[in-house]
């Protein structure tokens, strides 16, 4: 008959002092780089794009006040031209403009032209009280379109009205944009767009502090490396071994009645 026995013991970890100390430092480093990450992140100049509506339009000719219908003509002896006017306000104080398109859909186009547009920080206009003598003085011409389908998106883009949507934001935080089309010779006609005009701007944040973003990122890198050591340092340490268990297992052997073997011994033995 066999039995078997045995036993269980854990022998708890010991922290050293040497360890516990290089854990401290670690968990030091460790937040230091957290604290250092937003400084970082700034630094590294991530672009944004904004998508902006207009927050008045009208259109004006010279032969009366202003008409709801968004229209540009290029027929002899009449003129009709349309502004757009944008708020920028919603791009973040002290950014710079990367970028800038204008977008614009027709709804009727009678007769193909190039649409010509222009920009100006001049938006103190109103709806109501703009009128063909009383129209913005928008002289600064950025890019020209050849437009001949009815819904249609159209796009006028350039690096002179990026730097005039990059100047009217720092000086007045306003845009206004005119559209009117060149004259076809033995041709008439008009072109007219739809109200829901966009303009996409892409930005640069603005910047910290170039010092203090430079501090930043040392620091970061330095106690990222400072982590990184640290934690090779206590792994090779045995600092995040699990706790050591010893299994002794012991066997005992316990012997048949002695009367038994002596009867086994009696008969015949």
């Amino acid at each position: 008959m066999y039995s078997q026995s045995g036993s269980v013991s854990i022998q708890p970890y010991r922290d050293s002092d040497s360890l516990r100390k290089h854990r401290y430092i670690t968990w030091t480093l460790l937040l230091l780089f957290l604290i250092c990450q937003p400084f970082f992140i700034l630094s590294i100049n991530a672009t944004e794009t904004i998508t902006l509506e207009p927050i008045a339009y009208r259109c004006v000719s010279n032969t009366g006040a202003g008409e709801d219908y968004l229209t540009v003509s290029y027929e002899e002896g009449l003129k009709w031209v349309t502004y757009f006017a944008f708020n920028l306000s919603e791009i973040p104080s002290g950014a710079s403009v990367d970028s800038a398109v204008l977008k614009i859909k027709t709804e009727l186009v009678s007769g193909s032209a190039w649409v010509s547009a222009y920009s100006s920080s001049n938006a103190e206009w109103s709806i109501t009280g703009i009128s063909w003598d009383t129209k913005p003085n928008v002289d600064k011409y950025f890019d020209a379109v050849w437009v001949s389908a009815n819904e249609e998106w159209y796009t006028w883009e350039s690096s002179s009205f990026t730097d005039a949507v990059s100047d009217a934001f720092r000086v007045t935080g306003k845009l206004t944009v005119m559209l009117k089309s060149g004259l076809l010779i033995d041709q008439t006609g008009f072109i007219i767009f739809y109200p829901d005009a966009k303009l996409e701007v892409t930005y640069t944040p603005p910047k910290i502090d170039p010092i203090i973003s430079a501090i930043a990122t040392v620091l970061g890198i330095i106690s990222l490396a400072g982590v990184l050591y640290l934690g090779y340092y206590l792994w090779k340490k045995g600092f995040f071994k699990l706790p050591k268990v010893s299994l002794r297992v012991t066997r005992t052997v316990k012997r048949k009645r002695l009367k038994q073997v002596h009867y086994l011994f009696s008969n015949g033995a």
